[in-house]
């Protein structure tokens, strides 16, 4: 049992590690984590509360909190973090004439600007960089973080995104994103590397009909696990199992749940003892 919490820790450390890199670094066309739906409406606020439990019950409710606001084309516009009841960041998106995003601005709890991200495009309409700028907002201590992570996006013979490449000042590669298709186009290779070291390894499959139906993970980012998610026609990632380094199937899951209107309401990470560890619920209105 102690071999199992002690993976269950780490899977949840690696989980947090990630999330923090997904904020710094939110860019990722190939969308792998916009979650499909066949509604014709759309989407007006999306506000996602964070849970917390121990030992199966729940320990905090709202401690954090994200609202989305959305245009009626369903571009977002504008996010807003809380925590602990109280506002942390806002960030506002901004659009060209095409509709392509431009620029995220950032701001802290006292309204200082925090963050810039601005968005470069080539002829072809494809996002080729992302500039980050701290503002006089941002911590100190992470402002060498976040000047690190200017991103330049290469193309393929088919325009399609081969190649993400992260960079510390102008020419100091610190991670580079790979992406292999096939014939048809789609998706089936993502790999993520520290220099040359891989760090985590994503396989896609589809079933008969072409649609997605699951995801190998391999993540070698603190300790080796595995991961397998699976999706339904609708390309909604609907559970998410993970697996220790000889794929030994463990008891942690996150398991998602949808409205009718196909939007995702419910995500629960299960650890061990099947109890819950976190929960993020979603509220919608629409337009």
């Amino acid at each position: 049992m102690n071999r199992k919490i002690d993976y269950a820790l780490k899977c949840l450390s690696t989980l947090m590690i990630l999330m923090l890199f997904d904020y710094g670094c939110k860019t990722d066309t190939t969308d792998k984590d916009k979650y499909h739906h066949n509604s014709i409406k759309n989407i007006k606020t999306k506000t996602k509360f964070k849970y917390s439990y121990s030992f199966g019950k729940i320990d905090s409710i709202g401690e954090k909190k994200f609202v989305e606001y959305y245009d009626k084309d369903g571009k977002l516009t504008e996010r807003i973090t809380y925590s602990n009841k109280k506002l942390y960041t806002k960030e506002i998106i901004r659009y060209d004439s095409l509709g392509r995003k431009i620029e995220e601005l950032e701001y802290n709890k006292i309204g200082k600007l925090r963050m810039k991200n601005s968005y470069v495009y080539d002829e072809f309409g494809k996002i080729v960089e992302r500039i980050p700028t701290p503002g006089d907002g941002m911590e100190e201590s992470l402002i060498g973080f976040y000047q690190s992570t200017k991103e330049k996006y290469e193309y393929d013979a088919k325009n399609r995104l081969e190649r993400k490449l992260t960079y510390r000042g102008d020419n100091w590669i610190t991670y580079n994103t790979e992406y292999k298709y096939d014939f048809d186009n789609r998706i089936i290779e993502e790999n993520w590397f520290d220099v040359n070291k891989l760090l985590i390894s994503q396989n896609y499959f589809y079933d008969s009909l072409g649609f997605l139906s699951h995801i190998k993970e391999k993540n070698f980012l603190m300790s080796t696990y595995f991961s397998i998610s699976t999706f339904d026609t609708s390309g909604n990632k609907i559970r998410t199992d993970f697996y220790d380094a000889n794929w030994e199937k463990t008891e942690n899951f996150i398991l998602m749940k949808y409205n009718e209107d196909g939007f995702i309401v419910e995500e629960t990470y299960i650890s061990v003892l099947n109890e819950p560890n976190w929960s993020n619920i979603f509220l919608y209105t629409y337009y």
